[in-house]
């Protein structure tokens, strides 16, 4: 029954194949237009820009140590080779991908970044380290055996029962060992392990707190809490009964009821490993009274990024579970004299995105009248850093350039920009000069050796540069003229980090004290933050600084202390230890990489199964690619076999699909099929029934392109037909083809709680649907237009108001009567009911494909059809979320489930058809959203009454996915 039910799923999952775009555009589009190469060693398959073999070979040292390490660790060996993508754009991420549907495994790490990994993750952007996080999920992925191992030997890759998994076991894991094999991280690194220890420290941790829908920690809580959860499995009970848990799951049938494995591996269950967390976790973070001598200014947010001035000016970049990322900008006096949403939604806008993740380099000029931040943004196609000004008297920001690296900081005067020059796996300290838009190398660095930021002295003489000397996080003081670096600090254990100078010039930085961390002036410890301080800054006599308490930093203050006789002295920095040449990898081959590389080896090679009028299809579908995404193909075949009186023969069917990424960010897919088959169908005599052959075809083909994440366009055409034949009736054939185009600009601002708060969506699409392609009497023009608005409303950070109009025609020379205006909803309905007793009117739907039909949903008239060939639309809603935020990891009966929020929504919406009639309904609706087994589910009950029409009150409860 277990090998039975595996092979049902798998059959199941296998009709779900097809073609589709696996890696995100910039890194596709980087890869489509690089000099590829592949690089084969004794455990990586490596594609690679040619411009960058340098890093690849200082990478490969690093990411091979720590495959081996992790490889000695796993359960179940593995011989297969680790398939690397490397794009040489600032992706500012990395994934593994786990083979499923004919995909195969893939770790995709670029060979540079541009984000600020270190601030909240404790590491350098150095694509090595960042390897030996994500070869823990691939080894993760490996671990496979039992029927689905002999499954994907046979077949390939459809499913891994690792993927049931929660997402906390994943990256916990990989944190973990990323700690572990590098000695720096996540786990360890004070910001992190603070943010836990604010948020937990008395409080009893539940498992629904593991879950990455959890919305408080900006870090995400599969990765705080997954992190420390999974680190005291290691430090309480060694590292090996992780690794049998996961070749336990690797046998299991599905991996969603994951529990046991947990009982397999430790011995106990995993509701008792979890009360023991909470006592490590209660012993080794207690909670911790604020000094007497902090004083707590203000409340900033749950992220944040912080800079004084020397006249006392304040600013930050902050968000909050319901309040967007922001710019705030306070005069000494502490007035808010700026703020505003980093954000904007209307077209020409700044930035798209933002989040203090992406802030770097904030600072402040001497007389506080300018303000420096560098965003990293979404270009056309790649995320750029902008550099970014705000002037006292003006509105908002000006970009100053897009075409510079991570921030550091502004000199007292405004006339130089310090910055991060990234080339590859090292960032040097640059200089730009403002007037003359000049950009000088201040402080050049070697291969593994990072410039993390920079402060600059109140005289514009040194800079305090944050470095990553190749073995430990350092001070660097460096002349700001020359680039000389005239004193190292260096820690003799934990890092040092965030430096800055008193207005006298002494030395200021944050230093680990029982892994918390505290500022130090000249070496001397001047704070005793509860959990642990971020972005100290002095001026005026005082240090102003994050401090870490509950979910949120709070502005806190202590006294700046006289100078000390001497400053405590410093070990001098060693030199940094780069790996020796013999130490490199030896390659077994490097080639240019080829677009047919892999195409035409069948990756899936699958039964599957199809459905055509309830009965089945059984087939094969066939499916690969090349490994750069640059091609993708499906073929499938089904056959339905004659049973009993049903039918006259056998049915068969087809599909074929390609996709080429070969134009990236422009992406063409084709799609074709067919189906014939054969059901029985009812008739007024329940002891007689018909038989129905069914034959249906289809084809598309859609270019498509997007801009900035915002302007989307997507151009084809498609062509769909349906042939029914009922016993002797003779046949009904519908069909319909066309060109068809789309045009869209959507831009939004949201937060954690309330989803979108902000937002501009303005579409149009059309089509042309001549008569030679379709069974309608005449030519038809079909043109739609949209345009919808959100706004927060003035009262409450979590209400927002929706407003939307759109236009529907169907243009040909005679009315078609072919549009469909309400009587759907978009929801699977549960229960329905309405006060009026007769039937509302249905649309006549024969007249077309089943999967062609011009539909325009109304609120309110879910079940009440309306046939035109012109609308015009119209909806009003308030929503207003409340949170719960409640789940369950997993327990014996229950798998992954969590509750998010209640939806509370008031709505009017209303139309017009090509008559002039009017169409109006007002009601209400509670959504509740969740998630089960990690998809995201809404569940709604709507009431309405319709105004007009038959003036009904509606009522019907629906589920959705909860997107």
């Amino acid at each position: 029954m277990r090998w039975f039910l595996s092979a049902t799923l798998v059959v199941a999952l296998s009709g779900c194949a097809g073609v589709a775009q696996r890696f995100p555009t910039d890194v596709q589009t980087s890869i489509a237009h690089d000099d590829m190469r592949k690089l084969e060693t004794g455990q990586f398959i490596l594609y690679y820009p040619a411009s960058r073999r340098d890093v690849v070979d200082r990478f490969l040292v690093k990411a091979d140590r720590c495959a081996r390490e992790i490889r000695e660790r796993a359960a179940i060996p593995s011989r297969r080779k680790f398939v690397v993508v490397m794009p040489d754009t600032p992706f500012n991420n990395a994934f593994v991908a786990a083979g499923a549907l004919g995909y195969e495994d893939v770790a995709v790490i670029p060979t540079f970044s541009t984000l600020d990994f270190t601030t909240e993750f404790g590491l350098p952007p150095d694509p090595g380290f960042i390897a030996c996080h994500e070869l823990v999920h691939y080894v993760q992925v490996q671990q496979l055996a039992g029927f689905w191992k002999g499954f994907s030997d046979l077949f390939g890759d459809i499913y891994n029962p690792q993927a049931g998994y929660d997402p906390w076991l994943w990256e916990g894991l990989a944190t973990t060992y990323e700690a572990r094999l590098t000695g720096i991280g996540r786990p360890q690194w004070p910001i992190f392990t603070g943010m836990f220890a604010a948020a937990y420290a008395g409080k009893h941790i539940s498992s629904g707190e593991l879950s990455a829908f959890g919305r408080q920690a900006s870090v995400g809580h599969h990765y705080l809490v997954g992190s420390m959860f999974i680190r005291f499995l290691v430090e309480r009970y060694g590292e090996r009964p992780i690794w049998l848990a996961l070749a336990n799951q690797a046998r299991a049938l599905t991996g969603w009821f994951f529990t046991g494995t947990f009982k397999a591996g430790y011995g106990v269950s995993f509701g008792t490993l979890l009360d023991e967390f909470n006592a490590w976790a209660a012993q080794t973070f207690p909670v911790r009274p604020r000094p007497p001598q902090q004083r707590t200014l203000a409340s900033i947010g749950n992220d944040a990024r912080y800079a004084r001035g020397r006249d006392g000016t304040e600013a930050w970049v902050t968000e909050d579970v319901d309040a967007p990322a922001r710019l705030v900008v306070r005069d000494a006096a502490g007035r808010v004299i700026y703020e505003r949403s980093l954000v904007e939604v209307l077209p020409l806008r700044t930035l798209v995105q933002g989040d203090p993740l992406l802030v770097s380099g904030l600072s402040i000029t001497a007389d506080g009248r300018e303000v420096w931040l560098t965003v990293l943004d979404q270009g056309a196609t790649y995320q750029t850093p902008r550099l970014l000004r705000w002037r006292r008297g003006e509105r908002g920001l000006e970009q100053i350039r897009d075409d510079l690296g991570p921030g550091a900081t502004i000199d007292p005067t405004g006339r130089t920009y310090y910055y991060c020059h990234v080339d590859g796996d090292r960032w040097s300290l640059a200089a730009l000069d403002l007037a003359s838009g000049t950009a000088r190398t201040l402080v050049g660095m070697k291969p593994g050796m990072y410039v993390l930021g920079a402060q600059i002295s109140a005289d514009g003489a040194r800079l305090a540069a944050n470095v990553w000397d190749g073995s430990a996080f350092a001070i660097w003081i460096v002349d700001a003229h020359t680039g000389q670096i005239v004193e190292r600090f260096t820690p003799a254990s934990g890092p040092y980090y965030d430096a800055s100078f008193t207005s006298d010039g002494r030395v200021m930085w944050l230093g680990a004290v029982a892994g918390r961390f505290q500022v130090f002036v000249d070496g001397h410890q001047v704070t005793e933050a509860p959990y642990t301080a971020l972005a100290p800054r002095e001026a005026g006599g005082t240090i102003r600084f994050l401090d870490r308490e509950g979910w949120s930093w709070e502005l806190a203050e202590v006294a700046l202390p006289p100078p000390a006789l001497a400053a405590l002295p410093v070990e001098a920095a060693p030199t940094p230890k780069l790996a020796p040449p013999s130490s490199a990898i030896t390659a077994l081959s490097d080639e240019p990489a080829s677009v047919f590389d892999h195409f035409f080896y069948p990756q899936q090679r699958s039964p599957a199964l199809a459905l055509g009028g309830g009965m089945p299809h059984f087939g094969l579908v066939l499916g690969g690619g090349d490994r750069l995404g640059l091609q993708r193909w499906s073929i499938a075949g089904y056959a339905q076999p004659k049973v009993g009186d049903i039918g006259t023969r056998t049915h068969y069917g087809a599909q074929v699909g390609y996709l080429n990424n070969m134009l990236a960010p422009v992406s063409i897919t084709a799609l074709a099929g067919f189906l014939d088959w054969a059901a029985p169908t009812a008739t007024d005599d329940p002891d007689f029934t018909l038989t129905v052959e069914r034959r249906t075809r289809d084809a598309s083909l859609s270019i498509a392109y997007t801009w900035r994440n915002s302007l989307a366009l997507a151009a084809g055409g498609f062509y769909t037909d349906d042939d029914i034949k009922i016993d002797v009736e003779p046949n009904l054939r519908s069909h319909v083809g066309g060109p068809n185009a789309a045009l869209q600009f959507f831009s939004a601002e949201g937060t954690r709680y309330t989803g979108i708060r902000r937002a501009l969506l303005v579409a149009a699409e059309g089509a042309f649907l001549p008569k030679q392609l379709s069974t309608f009497s005449g030519d038809i023009t079909d043109l739609g237009g949209s345009l919808a608005i959100v706004v927060p409303m003035p009262f409450g950070r979590r209400h927002t108001l929706s407003l939307s109009g759109r236009a529907r025609a169907l243009i040909a020379r005679d009315d078609t009567g072919l549009l469909q205006l309400g009587g759907e909803g978009g929801f699977g309905l549960l229960w329905e009911r309405s006060s009026v007793k007769t039937m509302p009117p249905e649309f006549d739907d024969l007249r077309f494909p089943p999967a062609f039909r011009f539909v325009e949903p109304l609120r309110g008239y879910e079940d009440y059809a309306i046939t035109t060939d012109r609308a015009e639309l119209g909806e009003a809603t308030w929503k207003y979320p409340i949170i719960i935020d409640r789940g369950t990891a997993a327990t014996l009966f229950l798998p992954a489930s969590y509750l998010q929020q209640l939806d509370l929504a008031l709505f009017g919406a209303g139309a017009f058809d090509k008559a002039g009639d009017a169409h109006y309904a007002v009601g209400g609706a509670v959504t509740l959203r969740f998630q089960f087994l990690r998809i995201p589910l809404a569940i709604t009950y709507q009431i309405a009454r319709r105004l007009v029409d038959d003036e009904a009150l509606t009522q019907w409860v629906g589920v959705a996915p909860g997107i």
